[in-house]
């Protein structure tokens, strides 16, 4: 009876099985994403409940395990492919069924005895393969085997009936003794208990009683501390009898009880061999129904082998013993039944029986026959008998020992016959029955032998042909088969093959392999005949390719030689002479002069670059060759040392030669430096040297030379770094050039193999580098006049730089004459005068120079034209040392500058006109232009019909920077005193136009016909008028010109109409900055004038200090004119009758900014003090201030002390505007308190009929009647 049964973890006496709704009893699911698809697996054990107690008799062995439960814990892991996931510990009696993802799963075991915080391993398994479906539960079976390592028990019980011995014997499975693994059995009741390493054991009981035999073979489990238990209760009724085998004779017999086992005996005779031999339903006799298997024990019950089911083509051999051998015989299946029979020989003894048939002629595998008969007994070897008829005659091709030939010697198309016979030394049994075999018409003529690790070259020659060849061999041996064809080994081979291997015996090595050049096929354990079959990849392509077969097993006796090593950087190349018999080689090193014990790597090609050494150290290396089976002595001693990678060379030129420089390099012993003309490097060195520099000389400058310089040691070379350097001269003798303004000039000849020249100069030592150039002279300008300066040169090219040239040194200064150039640096023409320099320019002038002409004297100069067709050109005009004065000495302008030409007077320099002249000093034509920057503008009077006594603008720009312009007059029928501007530009940035006078009476400072007026600063005083109709002091703005001004000061002008400006016929003036001041008006406009559609914008800066006899002491606003407000301040100004500040007469006033404060109409009728709006004027006031104000008026007719608004004149006031503060003379109102004599306004005064009062004004100050106010009103 046998007790066993497949356990869950869960409970080790119960199968659970658990489905998808059992709860996990893991705390998140081990391998599945939430959204991936899911199924199940149960593990079970497969392992008996106990042994002990169970009645034994025939029966099927069983396993011996420990007594349950012995494992306290599992731990289970999971592969899916390649992917590895951590154990899982599970503990017996919880729930076993696991969530996997779906796909093929590995899974393993470990079981642990003890409990927690000292477990054991016990044992391990794992289960084939499990495959995972979508809500499946899957079943993994382990069976579990015990762990190495430790120490387990056996116990066992052995009842006897009375009379019965034998023995018990634990054995390993190989049959080896086990210390007291045999115990005697002779007496009712036998127990005891064994102490063994864990593991697997076989334990046999042999038993007799009266003739008749009983026992047991078991396989033993034992498990590191734990105890496996049998027991054991024999009676009279388990005891079978024993048949005894007759020699050599077959006994058929019958298994009819299924479980039963039978019993055989015969005596076995020291010094004889036997075989046991069977046949069953599976092999040998095919009218056999059981399946069988065979075990057989000594008479001590020791076993000699267990449960061997195959016994026909390859029987058991017992040989050594001496004594009765028990056979027993059991169905292989435990419920069977059935026939069989079994036999014992003596080899030496018995001829051979009859070879039933000849299995196979295997004709299509190998270009040979391949035929195969079964195995008889008491062989030595087979004859193998071959003829061309199935009748015959037979002729002998082999005699063997294998039951399988391979017959070469045959013929395509032809069909062979064959026959076997066993025999031994008692001679020869019956012949088999014929088999035949036809050998393929495309049988190859023959088949190439392949000498050991010899290349044997092969071509294919037709489409579809294939290369056969052979070698033996030996079954001890491994050999690597390799080849190499288009794609891989060889690259002069024409053919991608495909390579297949047959044993002798038609057995498929391997077929249609297509790689083998760097993983070499290998072939082991095979005895006999190997071929090998070379096909095309492609059935259709032709080409060459080799082949070669290799003994791996053989001894290495030849040593490396020709060990050799180059240098690298932190590397070594080493090589050798390959060795034929090697599969690989170890490669030994270190830095001292002892081997290694162990390799430092290995490899398998005849060479190696070892990495990671350091640069400058000494290596000591050594080879062996090595296969599988043995190791060469290490070859000589091979040394070597790194070189360093060559960095960065430097290249400096010297006069014919170039020097080299560069970083030491690790590891070099010397330098190899090359140069050429051309970028490839020599093949041999130009010098070698030991130290990190080279001088390379008998160059020739200017040609640029290639040049290589490469790091060496005893080991070779290491990396080379090509630079270029260009050889260059020594620079000659400087000639310097001194009678320049602030410069020097320099020259030099050209310096051989030079690109361009460094120029430095300085007050002593030449440090300061002024500048590179490429041709061989400069000049140094920005010079200190009278100084002494120093310079030298060097030449320099892209190799670098050559010595400095000699010193040179050179005063530069300022002399009388004409120069080319500016102040801050020209070249001297010659001591010329203004008249010499103006003619030496009309012939030899310049496009796009400056010229500078210095007058040391005064001189006296008729007019000039300084015109230059074609050209544009700068003319300065400078006074050295003391002030020079150029006196006009006839009538016209002393310079009338023409298109191209800018005119510049610098300081130290006065022109001087004539007191009856026809024309202005100084006269810019159209495109002309002039710049004064200083000096004196004077004395000059223009007569009747010429205007502008100093400077006339006629479409030409006239850019005032500093310097005077002064006591000029413009007479009868001219205007502009100063200045006059005729449809051209006039910038003012500093300096004075005063004392100016128009005899006309327009524009005694600056006159602007149809031009522009920018002034940004200087200032605008003095001037006046000698009419006694005169208009614009300081500026007159006449027919569409424009006057802006930024910045500057207006003052001290006087005239009759607009002391400080006059602005007339549509004519422009925006005021952004600056200030009038202190003009004067004998009748309307002390400080503006603004008349005839002409406009005045006003943006900031500040009218103030104005006077005017009649209207307007700070503006006078009539003729249609137009003056807005938006910023700036209007105070201070006087006027004797009406408008203190502001008059607006027929034109227009808008006040958007600003102030009007401070301003008065001081006599006792005047009226407005702050404004005042006639009656055909208007005012509009959207912002700003007018506060302060005052009017003296006594007369009970006037007032206004703000604002006077005459009879049908317009005000409108709105937004953010102010008035307050404003007195006359009678009455003072405070601040926003305003009171008047007979009720006239104090802030604004209207004068109307009929009278009118509002406290509110809008529009047109529309106020209402009112009858208890007779003949005027005011608004306080």
């Amino acid at each position: 009876m046998k007790i066993a049964s497949k356990f869950l973890l869960a409970a080790p006496m119960l199968l659970l099985l658990c489905f998808a709704g059992c709860e996990n009893p893991f705390t998140q699911k081990p391998f599945v994403l939430e959204s991936s698809s899911q199924g199940y697996v149960a593990v079970h054990f497969e392992t008996p409940q106990e042994v002990y107690g169970e009645n034994t008799g025939e029966g099927k062995e069983r396993t011996l395990y420990p007594e349950l439960s012995a494992f306290t814990k599992y731990e289970l892991s999971f592969s899916n492919g390649p992917e590895a996931r951590p154990p899982f510990t599970v503990q017996p009696g919880g729930n076993s069924v696991i969530e996997l993802a779906v796909g093929s799963w590995t899974i393993t075991a470990i079981a642990y005895s003890g409990s927690e915080g000292s477990y054991t391993e016990a044992a391990r398994g794992s289960a084939s393969p499990v495959t995972i479906s979508i809500g499946q539960t899957a079943t993994a079976d382990i069976a579990l085997i015990p762990s190495a390592g430790g120490i387990g028990f056996f116990n066992y019980t052995v009842d006897l009936p009375p009379g019965a011995a034998g023995n018990l014997v634990v054995a390993t499975p190989e049959g080896g003794s086990v210390n007291g693994g045999n115990i005697p059995l002779d007496n009712s009741a036998v127990n005891g208990t064994l102490n063994l390493l864990s593991g697997q054991y076989i334990m046999s009981l042999t038993l007799a009683l009266d003739g008749k035999r009983s026992g047991r073979t078991e396989i033993l489990h034992v498990y590191p501390n734990l105890t496996s238990r049998a027991a054991y209760a024999f009676s009279e009724f388990d005891f079978r009898a024993v048949m005894d085998l007759t020699h050599n004779t077959w006994i058929p017999r019958i298994l009819v009880n299924p479980g039963d086992t039978q019993w055989y005996a015969f005596n076995a005779e020291a010094g004889k061999t036997y075989q046991i031999q069977w046949n069953d339903a599976v092999q040998g006799d095919a009218s056999k129904s059981l399946d069988i298997e065979v075990s057989a024990v000594r008479g001590d019950g020791t076993a000699i082998f267990t449960n061997r089911d195959s016994g026909w083509n390859s029987p058991e051999t017992i040989s050594g013993l001496s004594g009765p051998v028990y056979i027993a015989v059991q169905g292989k299946s435990g419920s069977s039944t059935g026939t069989y029979a079994i036999k014992y020989y003596d080899t030496d003894a018995v001829v051979p029986q009859g070879i039933m048939a000849i299995g196979s002629v295997n004709t299509s595998l190998i270009p040979a026959a391949i035929i195969s008969w079964n195995s008889v007994e008491e062989v030595s070897a087979y004859r193998l008998y071959r003829a061309l008829l199935s009748g015959g005659p037979y002729t002998k091709i082999a005699d063997q020992s294998s039951t399988v030939f391979t017959d070469e010697n045959v013929m395509g198309n032809i069909t062979y016959y064959y026959k076997a016979a066993a025999y031994n030394a008692n001679g020869e049994g019956e012949l088999s029955p014929a088999a035949s075999g036809t050998m393929p018409a495309s049988h190859p003529a023959a088949i190439t032998a392949l000498a050991n690790n010899a290349w044997t070259g092969g071509t294919i020659g037709a489409a579809g042909v294939v290369g056969w060849y052979k070698f033996t061999a030996e079954s001890a041996k491994t050999y690597y088969i390799q080849w190499n064809d288009a794609v891989q080994g060889d690259a002069s081979k024409s053919l991608d093959i495909k390579v297949s291997a047959y044993s002798a015996a038609g057995d498929v090595l391997f077929e249609n392999e297509d790689s083998a050049w760097m993983v070499p096929k290998t072939i082991s354990g095979l005895n006999g005949m190997v071929y090998l079959k070379a096909a095309a990849q492609n059935g259709s392509n032709t080409g060459s390719y080799s082949i070669r077969q290799h003994d791996l097993d053989n001894s290495i006796e030849q040593i490396p030689e020709n060990v050799t090593v180059s240098a690298g950087s932190e590397q070594l190349t080493v090589s050798w002479t390959g060795i034929s018999e090697a599969d690989n080689y170890d490669i030994y090193y270190t830095n001292d002069t002892n081997m290694p014990t162990s390799p430092s790597l290995t490899v398998t090609d005849p060479s190696v670059v070892i990495t990671g050494l350091t640069n400058g150290i000494t290596y000591s290396i050594w080879v062996k060759a090595r296969n599988a089976t043995s190791a060469s002595n290490a070859s000589s001693v091979a040394t070597g040392k790194p070189i360093g990678t060559m960095g960065a060379v430097t290249v400096s030129p010297g006069d014919g030669q170039l020097n080299l420089s560069w970083a030491a390099v690790a590891g070099a012993d010397e330098y190899e430096v090359y140069y050429d003309t051309t970028p490839v490097c020599p093949e041999s060195p130009a010098q070698t040297v030991t130290v990190p520099t080279a001088l390379i000389d008998g160059l020739t400058n200017g040609i640029v030379y290639y040049a290589w310089v490469r790091g060496k040691n005893s080991n070779g070379s290491g990396t080379s770094e090509m630079v270029t350097g260009k050889p260059l001269g020594t620079p000659g003798t400087l000639t310097i050039n001194d009678t320049g303004i602030s410069q020097l000039t320099i020259t030099w000849g050209v310096v051989s193999g030079a690109d361009e020249y460094e120029v430095y100069y300085g007050t002593g030592t030449p440090t300061t580098l002024w500048n590179t150039v490429s041709g061989t002279a400069v000049t140094i300008t920005g010079l200190t006049n009278g100084i002494s300066y120093t310079v030298q040169i060097r030449a320099r090219n892209t190799t670098g730089v050559s010595v400095f040239s000699p010193t040179a040194a050179g005063t530069p200064s300022i002399r009388p004459g004409l120069f080319d150039g500016t102040i801050d640096g020209a070249f001297y023409i010659g001591p010329h005068t203004i008249a010499l320099s103006a003619s030496y320019l009309s012939a030899n002038a310049v496009n796009g120079h400056d010229y500078l002409i210095i007058i040391g004297e005064d001189e006296s100069l008729a007019p000039l034209t300084l015109s230059y067709p074609d050209k544009t050109i700068g003319i300065a005009l400078m006074g050295l040392g003391d002030e020079r004065t150029i006196s006009l000495n006839a009538n016209g302008s002393m310079f009338t500058v023409s298109q191209g030409v800018t005119l510049t007077l610098k300081d130290n320099l006065v022109l001087a006109g004539r007191t009856a002249n026809n024309a202005s000093l100084i006269r810019i034509n159209d495109s002309g232009s002039f710049t004064m920057e200083g000096g004196t503008i004077s004395g000059n009077t223009s007569s009747s019909y010429s205007s502008g006594g100093g400077v006339y603008v006629s479409s030409g720009s006239f850019t005032m920077e500093g310097g005077t312009i002064s006591g000029n007059t413009s007479s009868s029928y001219s205007s502009g005193g100063g200045v006059y501007v005729s449809s051209g530009s006039f910038t003012m940035e500093g300096g004075t136009i005063s004392g100016n006078t128009s005899s006309y009476g327009d524009g005694s400072g600056v006159y602007v016909f149809s031009g522009s007026f920018t002034m940004e600063g200087g200032t605008i005083s003095g001037n006046k008028s000698s009419s006694s109709s005169s208009y614009g002091g300081g500026v007159y703005v006449d027919s569409s010109g424009s006057f802006t001004m930024e910045g500057g000061t207006i003052s001290g002008n006087t005239s009759s109409y607009g002391g400080g400006v006059y602005v007339y016929s549509s004519s422009s003036f925006t005021m952004k900055e600056g200030s009038i001041s202190g003009n004067t008006s004998s009748s309307y406009g002390g400080g503006v004038y603004v008349g005839s559609s002409g406009s005045f914008t006003m943006e900031g800066g500040t009218i103030s200090g104005n006077t005017s006899s009649s209207y307007g002491g700070g503006v006078y606003v009539g003729s249609s004119g137009s003056f807005t407000m938006e910023g700036g301040t209007i105070s201070g100004n006087t006027s004797s009758s009406y408008g203190g500040g502001v008059y607006v007469s027929s034109g227009s006033f808008t006040m958007k900014e600003g102030s009007i404060s401070g301003n008065s109409a001081s006599s006792s009728y005047s009226s407005g003090g702050g404004v005042y709006v006639y009656s055909s004027g208007s005012f509009t006031m959207e912002g700003g201030t007018i506060s302060g104000n005052s009017a003296s008026s006594s007369s009970s007719s006037n007032g206004g002390g703000g604002v006077y608004v005459y009879s049908s004149g317009s005000f409108i006031k709105s937004g953010p505007s102010v008035i307050y503060g404003d007195t006359d003379t009678t009455h003072t109102a405070g601040a926003n308190e305003n009171t008047a004599l007979n009720g006239r306004g104090h802030a604004v005064y209207w004068s109307a009929s009929p009278k009118q009062r509002q406290s509110t004004l809008e529009a047109n100050v529309d106020l209402s009647t009112n009858p208890a106010d007779a003949g005027y009103a005011n608004w306080d």
